[in-house]
């Protein structure tokens, strides 16, 4: 008897976005408390194209604080250095998606992180680009030599 199966690749696998910026959605947010270093930060959970992406907001990490409250209209907020979760369910924006490993020897997998909030303008498409047709260089393609 032999396995029958529909092969996929690592992103299918573990259902993951490939590499890219993307837009999103703040779904929900809530205050979380890290158990490991008692920091406090907020969790935002973003829809990405239909994938929920997990990316947590605190002082530690200011340049991705001051990205996403930069990017989604947040700025008041944090020019004055208070941020509540509530102030960012319904957000949109665009993000720099990455896939993150995990490290060898642990029981995690590769998960989808944000890399960084990002401005529409300049936007890299997350899609594979289709390469541009080869330009009519004057010669006839038909030549046999």
């Amino acid at each position: 008897m032999s396995l029958s199966f529909t092969p996929k690749n690592e992103n299918e696998l573990f259902d993951l976005l490939p590499e890219g910026v993307y837009p999103f959605k703040v779904k929900n947010a809530s205050p979380h408390t890290s158990q490991t270093t008692g920091n406090h930060s907020i969790k935002l959970e973003l829809d990405v194209k239909g994938k929920e992406v997990k990316c947590y907001l605190s002082a530690n990490y200011l340049f991705l604080l001051k990205h996403f409250c930069d990017r989604v209209g947040l700025e008041d907020a944090y020019k004055a250095g208070k941020l509540d979760a509530g102030m960012c369910v319904g957000k949109t924006g665009h993000c720099k998606i990455i896939v993150e490993e995990p490290e060898p020897g642990t029981n995690y997998f590769p998960k989808n992180v944000v890399k960084d909030f990002v401005k529409p303008d300049g936007l890299q498409q997350a899609q594979t680009a289709v390469p541009a047709a080869p330009e009519d260089d004057g010669f006839d393609q038909d030549l046999p030599f």
